[in-house]
């Protein structure tokens, strides 16, 4: 069997269970079909590098794996008895942030259990979530948003894309039973029920100073890997968090730039090509204001 088999295993292993050495080790060895005397010193070593409160990604703790001196050795002994023996059904969830426990989250340990919960086929759930947006490179208008360009009065482009009810029900859906449930910053008073300009306001009145600052591409500025950082912090596992991640995120095609009735220099398109090519949060989906709040 290859060494990277072994080692994404133990990987998934010391993610899946509680992040003590002995659990760790006990589910290891059940991976493995064999107790190895050296588990104990490898979870050890994993613990110290990843602390408790650490919620680092697959690929991350493989990698680890692969850098660490006492597993270097037993790999390179070539054992034929090193060996997954059991690939154990694992839970695929991360470790929440210690105030996710109040949030009252839907449980969702798997793409299956993402994809019912949002009634859609697992196939139809990946080209919603689309990646790698090839939809819309082979031709935007087949993709999964309207687009709308306006100027604003610096002369800079301000892009609406706004969500086909294709993906606007599954963005709504997590609206609604995952970021409305999330308690809102006390400082946030933008699309945050029971908080108006008012209340935004309202501190400020009378103050011998104050300073109006605004965020310049606010939206476009959150990427995709802050949304998926996001749901991997309230516990959801990597690929729940991927597919939620991409759900709620857009890259926008650079041959939509050519078709946009706008009167600004080429050096500007090709700026603004650029920034939201990036896969961000798109300004008109329902989702982007409470990510966008969350995560600033």
């Amino acid at each position: 069997m290859s060494n990277s088999l072994v080692v994404t295993a133990l990987a998934r292993c010391f993610l899946a269970g509680s992040p003590v050495v002995d659990d760790m080790v006990d589910l290891a060895a059940q991976t493995l079909g064999v107790r190895w005397r050296w588990l104990p010193a490898l979870a050890r070593h994993c613990v110290q590098n990843f602390p408790p409160d650490a919620r680092p990604r697959e690929r991350d703790v493989t990698q680890f794996l692969l850098q660490d001196q006492t597993l270097s050795q037993e790999l390179s002994r070539k054992s034929p008895r090193l060996r997954v023996a059991h690939w154990v059904p694992l839970p695929r969830v991360t470790r929440p942030v210690d105030a996710a426990a109040a949030w009252d989250l839907p449980p969702l340990p798997t793409i299956v259990a993402l994809a019912a919960w949002l009634r859609v086929q697992v196939s139809e759930l990946e080209w919603l979530s689309d990646p790698c947006c090839i939809a819309e490179e082979a031709n935007f208008r087949l993709g999964h948003y309207h687009y709308q360009a306006t100027l604003k009065r610096s002369g800079a482009i301000r892009l609406i894309e706004a969500p086909k009810a294709r993906i606007k029900t599954p963005q709504r859906k997590i609206l609604n039973s995952t970021l409305d449930r999330i308690p809102a910053y006390p400082a946030v008073h933008g699309f945050v029920r029971g908080r108006s300009i008012q209340t935004f306001v309202l501190p400020h009145v009378g103050r011998p100073v104050v300073l109006r600052m605004d965020v310049r591409d606010f939206f476009p500025s959150f990427t995709v890997a802050r949304a998926r950082a996001f749901f991997r912090t309230a516990g959801y596992g990597e690929s729940v968090a991927h597919s939620l991640g991409g759900l709620c995120t857009h890259s926008v095609p650079r041959a939509l730039w050519n078709h946009l009735p706008l009167d600004v220099a080429p050096v500007q398109l090709r700026e603004n090509a650029g920034m939201y090519e990036i896969r961000h949060l798109p300004q008109g989906a329902p989702t982007s204001p409470a990510l966008a709040n969350i995560c600033s």
